[in-house]
């Protein structure tokens, strides 16, 4: 992915971003996510947030790093996770997307296909209660009847 990091004009900064990423697969159905990518886009004066060649580097970085759907593949849910962003094929995986001022920065953009886990559901207190109270009636009939 690409950022151009141009200077912009007051009230102009965009905020986030959409992201859609398409993945295709031989044996289901192609799947789609969305995610949104927050852009921190700075004044470029006076201290600078991110390490800056030029003031002031932007930061980009998501806010949502599970995909806004599931998918079914033998019998098991599964969705996308975004892990990070490499700068090279063989770099570390990083967090956040530095991009300098007055550049265009590029990065890849790392992600992997996750087991959705099944609900659980939880008993209600009011249950747990009652059924507590059932255990000590059956403990004092016990009691009584020896």
């Amino acid at each position: 992915m690409q950022h151009f990091n141009n200077p912009i004009f007051g009230g102009t900064a965009a905020e986030s971003v959409g992201l859609t990423v398409a993945l295709q697969f031989a044996e289901i159905a192609n799947q789609t996510f969305n995610f949104t990518l927050d852009i921190d886009e700075t004044t470029n004066d006076g201290f600078c947030a991110y390490y800056s060649v030029t003031p002031c580097a932007d930061k980009i970085s998501w806010n949502n790093a599970l995909g806004d759907r599931s998918f079914s593949y033998a019998g098991k849910q599964y969705t996308l996770e975004l892990s990070g962003f490499k700068f090279s094929p063989i770099g570390d995986l990083v967090a956040d997307f530095i991009s300098q001022e007055g550049g265009t920065s590029t990065a890849y953009l790392y992600g992997q296909l996750r087991e959705v886990p099944e609900e659980r559901s939880t008993p209600e207190p009011s249950l747990m209660f009652g059924l507590a109270g059932f255990a000590a009636l059956g403990l004092r009939r016990r009691w009584v009847n020896f």
